[in-house]
């Protein structure tokens, strides 16, 4: 008697930024014997979008989630169809396959998807996925042609199998190779992923009460703890995956992985030597050096290079974007900014707080004027902070934006010459606000964004007068944590859903002109606080930095996540680099990648450069 193939519907959930990748893995699912819900000529008719979905998915046998930045971002469909998916199957087991088709970083990933091991193909990514469906597909058809035929099969065979020759697990074990996972920063070591699999070859079913990795010396890999996972029943033909995340201590590790069965006691893989491969989704674009690396304190962008200034011992250096040095000077102090302009390049130093000018093209320091406000600046008779943190140039005049200390933040600036250090007459008036501000070179004018209270605004000054572009009155400054002149009147500000607009400024208005793009990560959820650092690589390329602060039971336990992507780039916005737990403390745009400071806990200090690429 032959019995008829059996048939799976598959739904596929995609985020639109994925679909390119989704078509080959509907593809070659297809290919396979399967069906596909992939998108809206699938669906079926008559019913609202909402019901049809719901309708695809209660129909389907398995879901598969291609899992990416895009896909997991707040207010995307596809968490929607998670939820469907939930609602019909409380437990993920069997019935939804997870595929990591982009790194994401582990924390975005919802917690329902994280109950099952997800899937992260070493190769072709369609291929991979397509034969993981398969497995469930062959497994779910075991299952219904064991339905359909049990009543012979106990009555027949059972007994007398069971009683002369009972069948017995057997678990044939197989790894991965070690595959990059997770760039390590502020000296920690990289972070590599090993994915085993056990495949139960018995005739009976068996319980695997966990896994490990076994090492050889026992120290060479460190093995960073997973969630403890549930005692779980392997049928005949089933398999078992699971993943060990590892630090390297000693490249010349030998390592199996094993899987600990209440029927066999242990079944274990073969021995293998450490030797990884793949690409982390960061990789410097050049080398910053060993000495740059965890001392520079500000950088910025000059014609075809960059600046770094770093502290012990004090120095600036110019660097193109192949990490070639063309030229290097000692400074008279600590340096705290930089800023590269109109009037030159300038460095805010302290020990002392003083301004540095400097030659365009060798770096040495032309002239050095201290920074002093004036005793009674502050109409509140608080002393005001003499140190430079930020620096911006209008063309004609240096502003500076002093901060630090129990002293309050300070504004000023000095004209081209340096020869004279004024106060603005509208200081005491932004005094207060000061705190959360990043100044930015303007056409005649200063900016600077402002997002430490919500909603937030929007600050234009000048030597006369300073004029604040409130959220309350201007929407598109609600969530104004920078805003990035591209000409006269022309700014790129991003909105509260982490798109970036085009902006025009007319006189005392912010008009929405086009968005040029968003950013990927952007969530903007209940507790965490967003806040968008653009740069530009070249005219009319840009790129963002998201940096997104999540609220914990106090300050101490707050937590930062990083991420940079492209913006109006012709390839679409891509993610270049994704960082947990660490602060960005300044950015320089350049042609093909871009310099990027960040702070670790502890006030460790790392300088990279990321490719757009």
């Amino acid at each position: 008697m032959r019995t008829k193939n059996y048939r799976m519907k598959i739904f596929l959930s995609y985020a639109s930024e994925d679909r390119a990748e989704a078509e080959l893995i509907a593809g070659s699912i297809r290919a396979r014997g399967n069906s596909v819900f992939f998108d809206q000529n699938d669906l079926p008719a008559g019913e609202t979008y909402e019901d049809q979905i719901e309708t695809a998915i209660n129909g389907a046998a398995v879901l598969v989630f291609l899992i990416s930045p895009a896909s997991v971002g707040s207010g995307k469909f596809t968490l929607t169809e998670l939820g469907i998916a939930r609602k019909k199957w409380p437990s993920a087991k069997g019935n939804v396959l997870p595929v990591m088709i982009r790194p994401t970083p582990i924390g975005d990933v919802p917690p329902y998807l994280r109950t099952v091991t997800i899937l992260t193909p070493e190769g072709n990514v369609a291929a991979e996925t397509a034969t993981a469906v398969q497995q469930m597909r062959w497994h779910n058809g075991r299952l219904l042609r064991r339905a359909a035929f049990a009543a012979i099969a106990v009555a027949v065979a059972g007994a007398l199998v069971w009683y002369f020759t009972p069948p017995r697990p057997n678990f044939n074990v197989n790894m991965s190779t070690p595959f990059a996972f997770q760039k390590g920063f502020f000296g920690d070591a990289d972070v590599y992923n090993i994915v085993f699999k056990a495949t139960n070859e018995g005739g009976a079913g068996g319980q695997i009460t966990g896994s490990t990795l076994e090492v050889l010396p026992a120290d060479a890999l460190v093995q960073i703890p997973n969630t403890p996972r549930e005692p779980e029943i392997v049928a005949p033909g089933a398999v078992y995956t699971d993943h060990a995340l590892v630090k390297v201590n000693d490249p010349g590790a030998r390592f199996r992985a094993c899987v600990h069965v209440t029927e066999t006691r242990q079944s274990c893989s073969d021995w293998r030597n450490w030797k990884p491969t793949g690409n982390f989704l960061y990789g410097d674009a050049f080398d910053v050096g060993d000495d740059l690396r965890t001392t520079a304190t500000a950088v910025a962008r000059t014609e075809g290079a960059f600046i770094v200034a770093a502290a012990s011992p004090n120095r600036v250096v110019r660097l193109t974007e192949d990490g070639t040095r063309l030229a290097e000077a000692d400074l008279p102090g600590t340096p705290a900014s930089v800023s590269v302009g109109p009037l030159g390049v300038f460095v805010g130093l302290t020990a002392p707080n003083a301004i540095a000018r400097l030659d365009p093209s060798s770096l040495s320091v032309i002239e050095t004027v201290t920074i002093a406000f004036p005793e009674d600046a502050d109409r509140w008779g608080e002393p005001v902070s003499n140190r430079p943190v930020s620096l911006a140039q209008d063309g004609e005049r240096l502003w500076i934006l002093t901060r630090g200390g129990a002293s309050t933040a300070g504004l000023g600036y000095f004209t081209r010459d340096l020869s004279v250090f004024k106060v603005p007459p509208f200081y005491q008036d932004v005094s207060f606000d000061l705190s959360d501000m990043r100044l930015r070179n303007g056409f005649g004018v200063v900016w600077s964004g402002r997002n430490g209270t919500s909603p937030a605004s929007v600050h234009r000054f000048s030597s006369v007068s300073h004029t604040e572009f409130g959220g309350h009155d201007f929407d598109i400054a609600s969530c104004a944590s920078d805003a990035f002149a591209t000409g006269p009147e022309m700014l790129l500000l991003p909105d509260c859903s982490g798109a970036v607009w085009r902006v025009a400024v007319n006189g005392n208005r912010l008009d929405q002109l086009d968005r040029i793009d968003s950013m990927l990560g952007y969530q903007s959820t209940s507790g965490s606080w967003e806040e968008v650092l653009l740069g530009e690589a070249e005219a009319g390329r840009h790129f963002g930095i998201l940096t997104q602060r999540t609220s914990g039971p106090s300050v101490s336990s707050e937590t930062h996540k990083i991420s940079a992507s492209t913006l109006n780039w012709p390839s679409g916005p891509k993610l270049i680099f994704s960082l947990d737990n660490a602060s960005v403390l300044d950015v320089a745009g350049g042609t093909a990648s871009f310099l990027l400071l960040l702070e670790g806990d502890g006030g460790r200090r790392q300088l990279v450069a990321p490719s757009y690429q």
